[in-house]
């Protein structure tokens, strides 16, 4: 499922311009040409094979996961929003991303729900507005 984009939002520059790109919306991690693992953020070498130089190469990541563990945060650095879900999610390319979930209600968010990648706005430390990302709940459809 595509999310809904904001023109607005995806001229913001991105927070990490090396894994997040705007257009197309989308994160960027690398997949080792030796044993086709794939790690986010990008990396230089392969964490698991410890292959490094051409045999890495960056590719778009799956917009499409699953919620592998979450918290709910309740503590943050100031200007940030409390209570706010942060997931581990297993995207559908293999690799496992650390980001907020939306619903911000940890009720609604259970082990193993579809979720999908989808544009945020933070701030930078210099409190420039920025593009990041979150992870929605998704409804999975009925057979």
């Amino acid at each position: 499922m595509s999310p809904q984009l904001s023109a607005d939002l995806l001229d913001l520059e991105p927070f990490n311009a090396d894994n997040l790109t705007a257009r197309p919306f989308g994160l960027v991690g690398t997949k080792c040409g030796g044993c086709g693992y794939i790690t986010y953020p990008s990396r230089s070498f392969c964490p698991k094979c410890r292959q490094a130089g051409m045999d890495i190469t960056q590719v778009m990541l799956s917009p499409a996961g699953r919620v592998h563990s979450f918290a709910v945060v309740r503590q943050a650095p100031e200007g940030t929003p409390v209570p706010y879900v942060l997931a581990q999610v297993d995207l559908e390319d293999g690799c496992r991303v650390l980001a907020q979930c939306v619903p911000a209600q940890a009720e609604q968010l259970n082990i193993n729900d579809p979720v999908e990648l989808v544009p945020a706005e933070f701030r930078s430390r210099s409190n420039e507005a920025v593009l990041g990302y979150k992870f929605r709940t998704v409804r999975e459809e009925s057979a």
